[in-house]
């Protein structure tokens, strides 16, 4: 199919480049790691700058030693360019039936929880084909795992947002933690920035826009909540208007209790798929038209569904 062949422009910019600019990147990009660990040994205020040209540098070098599993499957050549605030990724994909090259649109933004990026994917395509984001939900967060990196999802009303936690503990870190406070993406550059030392957690202050959590929150919040149900479910079973109501009255068609349903909550929330950001486990929720995001509990078998 013609549409399937498109390859986007920044696509073939990247691919054009000269085997000596691509070394330069390799210099620039070792020089630039050698900026930050120098930064980095220093308790206090840290900045990184890395142009579109050494991450590209980086991901031909990187893929195939990180990710070999994807190269075995025909993914291949990945590249990025970062244009009005956004990254534009790409990967050629081959195989018996396809020989396609598969981008998307990224933005980045900071959240509540140090080192947890919201990462919002669009424009998913296959040449010029548009793809649905959902069925590539898993497979993302399966591949991601067994690179070593930590993806969990919040789901909005524009699409899944991709939660990235960057380990703020690391052997090679002179001074712990490491705090991002900013992620930019302006000409043709990436630039962080944040602070490292024992303090840099406790006053985490993020810069920018702040993803807000939709479908997404702590477990101990969840915990909370259903504390206060529970709480308030007693009062009224001790004041003048309920008091005679009887275990057996107060149990469901199904024969379960509220104290019943409510350790199968717990249960439930121990088992939900989530993170661990700031020593807490965080779950998956599904929003729903007719109940808040935050009231729906979903779990990481129900995430089947976008395989």
């Amino acid at each position: 199919m013609r549409q399937s062949r498109h390859v986007p422009d920044f696509y073939q910019r990247v691919l054009d480049q000269s085997d000596q600019a691509m070394e330069v990147a390799r210099n620039q990009l070792q020089y630039d790691v050698e900026q930050l660990q120098s930064d980095l040994s220093r308790r206090g205020s840290w900045n990184a700058s890395f142009s579109e040209e050494e991450i590209n540098a980086w991901l031909a070098d990187q893929l195939p030693e990180r990710f070999d599993r994807l190269s075995r499957h025909g993914v291949c050549e990945p590249a990025i360019a970062i244009e009005d605030g956004q990254i534009h990724a790409a990967v050629r994909y081959q195989s018996s039936r396809w020989d396609t090259v598969v981008s998307c649109r990224l933005s980045v933004q900071m959240t509540e929880e140090p080192n947890l990026l919201a990462i919002h994917l669009s424009d998913l395509k296959a040449g010029a084909l548009p793809l649905p984001l959902e069925p590539f939900v898993r497979r993302i967060s399966r591949e991601a795992a067994l690179g070593d990196l930590d993806i969990r999802w919040d789901f909005t009303d524009d699409g899944p947002i991709a939660l990235v936690h960057i380990p703020s503990e690391d052997p090679h870190y002179a001074f712990k933690p490491l705090v991002i406070e900013l992620v930019s993406l302006t000409a043709g550059r990436l630039r962080l920035s944040g602070q490292a030392g024992q303090l840099a957690q406790d006053f985490y202050s993020p810069r920018g826009p702040v993803h807000r959590f939709v479908s997404f929150r702590k477990q101990s919040q969840q915990a909370n909540d259903s504390g206060d149900e529970t709480s308030r479910a007693s009062d009224q079973h001790t004041d003048g208007r309920s008091a005679s109501i009887s275990g057996s009255q107060m149990q469901s068609t199904d024969g379960t209790t509220p104290g019943d349903r409510y350790r199968d909550q717990r249960r439930a929330d121990s088992k939900a798929s989530g993170t661990k950001a700031s020593g807490q486990r965080w779950m998956v929720r599904k929003p729903s038209q007719t109940t808040p995001a935050v009231l729906r509990t979903r779990s990481d078998d129900s995430l089947s569904l976008y395989q």
